[in-house]
């Protein structure tokens, strides 16, 4: 049905071309690449996760994260050791499936790589040191490569099964390494001695525990540049840039109008936007299997460019290039994402194009029922009543971005879980709102500038609960100062600075403040609820 091999061999050829893809045509043919930038890897496992990023054996968990200290499950370690064989020379065949892993998981499946003993597959199921040692000998056994110091290891015939391997750790006094399963002990115990496994600080291997993705890294890096690749240039590696998320291999497409730009939009595609301003006005009515059109609830015949249904998606401005996405219109917003998972809006300025600003009725961009986004160096501008909506989304990411000029508020968020702003700057708002409002959301907003915004209702931040639960809101290392509520307009009252609400008989949403710089002014306390943390600094 799916013509697994014709289109396995097409689909490789186009991306190889393209550069964005695994060759597996074996390692010969790979090139090095320097770019691998996750954001969460200070630690002692930087040159691991970079090392296999930079193979494309990782990806990522998105919005350039890695996620280190995360466990590993099935899903996970048959993709790694998939793409491992991949990088060797094997090809492993597309064999349909939903999911990011699906292609990986029927080829363990084949290939024998999941010891029976962690059968049935079950891909959320974490997996255990002595087990991920277990899979990576299968995989060498697939590879036809006798792993490392098992003199014993005999074939693939033959199997792991039926190697009788004694167990001459318990005189080397390290107890934990005896507290693995009889069945793992083959591997494990081999991959030990060899010093793959090395173990943990105070030469403690335990084989019980769950590995990490970063311990994983560290063993196969170990592997790649003492066994497999030892004979070649470690730099010698694939062009992957390990920033993308685990379950994509990106198609690369470069536009210079907005034309291009709404034919290009499409899973699993990496657009590159040539500098020059891109009026989506000008397109409305242009349809898509990925594009669709929202009219504006007045009347006026505006319209909102939808980007729906999309797996996959990066928006990324040329290197050194201004690139504006606008519209002239002041009832539609400019984008907005429905039901779309891993999108990643890099280096992009956004906004109204209009003669007076603050006089529009509709936001900026905006993100409903969306995971995994990723929000990078852009500017959106007013005069769009938000400038970033988040709803119903979850696992967002905000930074080095700055909101300007919206008349209503810079950052509404919705309903929504895991949200972080960090390094952003969100100043210099106009309006009858509050400059961010969180309503039954978990966001943390850190080291962000809210300064010089103006006309505001009793607050610059307001946090509420809602029927549908609690939201848990933390500014840490953020600078809050010059920000003024509009007496003239609207009188002199109790101005909180950061406002609390409660919906009903729900507790009190949980605000937390810690090593800020806030500056009350005019306003007649700080917060009414939050919880200092302490480290602030009052003014």
């Amino acid at each position: 049905m799916y013509l697994k091999r014709l289109t396995s061999v097409v689909m490789l050829i186009i991306v190889v071309l393209l550069n964005f893809r695994v060759s597996t045509a074996g390692i010969d043919s790979f090139t090095s690449d320097d770019t691998v930038s996750f954001l969460d890897i200070d630690g002692w496992y930087r040159e691991a996760v970079e090392y296999n990023a930079s193979l494309g054996i990782i990806r990522g968990t998105g919005m350039r994260l890695f996620s280190p200290n995360g466990d590993m499950t099935q899903a996970m370690a048959v993709t790694m050791l998939g793409r491992l064989s991949e990088i060797y020379g094997k090809s492993i065949e597309y064999s349909g499936g939903a999911y990011w892993y699906s292609r990986y998981a029927v080829w363990a499946e084949n290939s024998l790589i999941v010891p029976d003993e962690e059968l049935p597959f079950i891909p959320s199921a974490t997996v255990k040191r002595e087990a991920f040692a277990a899979y990576l000998c299968n995989t060498l056994d697939y590879l036809e490569i006798a792993p490392p110091n098992l003199p014993g290891w005999n074939n693939r015939e033959n199997g792991w099964k039926s190697y009788n391997r004694p167990m001459p750790l318990q005189e080397s006094g390290n107890e934990s390494v005896n507290l693995h399963s009889q069945w793992s002990w083959p591997s494990f115990g081999g991959l030990c001695e060899s010093g793959i496994f090395i173990g943990y600080p105070g030469n403690d291997f335990v084989p019980g525990a769950v590995i990490t993705r970063a311990e994983a890294c560290q063993i196969l890096m170990r592997l790649c540049r003492e066994y497999l690749f030892s004979d070649i240039d470690e730099k010698q590696t694939d062009s992957m840039s390990g920033t993308t998320p685990d379950h994509h291999d990106y198609i690369g497409v470069v536009v210079s109008t907005v034309e291009e730009l709404l034919d290009a939009i499409a899973p699993n595609t990496h657009i590159t936007l040539n500098a020059g301003r891109y009026d989506v006005s000008t397109v409305a009515g242009k349809y898509t299997p990925y594009i669709s059109w929202l009219e504006d609830i007045y009347g006026h015949g505006e319209r909102t460019l939808v980007i729906k249904g999309i797996d996959g998606l990066t928006l990324e401005a040329a290197p050194n290039a201004i690139v504006e996405i606008v519209t002239p219109w002041l009832y539609a917003e400019v984008l907005y994402f429905q039901y779309c998972n891993d999108i990643s809006i890099i280096g992009i300025t956004a906004g109204h194009i209009v003669t007076e600003i603050y006089q529009c009725d509709a936001g900026v961009i905006n993100f409903y029922l969306c995971d995994k986004v990723y929000v990078d160096d852009c500017v959106f501008f007013g005069s769009g009543t938000t400038g970033i909506r988040i709803s119903n989304c979850n696992n967002v990411l905000i930074k080095d971005t700055v909101v300007t000029d919206c008349s209503f508020t810079a950052i509404n968020i919705h309903s929504s879980n895991d949200v972080e702003v960090i390094y952003c700057q969100l100043v210099d708002n106009r309006g009858y709102g509050y400059v961010v409002s969180a309503f039954t959301s978990n966001a943390v907003f850190r080291n962000c500038e809210i300064s010089g915004n103006r006309f505001l209702w009793h607050g610059v931040i307001y946090v509420s609960n809602g029927y549908w639960g609690i939201s848990e809101v933390l500014f840490d290392g953020c600078t809050i100062i010059d920000n003024a509520p509009d007496i003239a307009t609207y009188g002199s009252g109790e101005y909180v600075l950061i406002k609390e609400s409660q919906f009903h008989v729900l507790p009190m949403p949980q605000v937390s403040i810690k090593d800020c710089e806030i500056e009350l002014g005019e306003f007649s306390q700080y917060w009414n609820n939050a919880v200092d943390l302490g480290g602030n600094v009052l003014k």
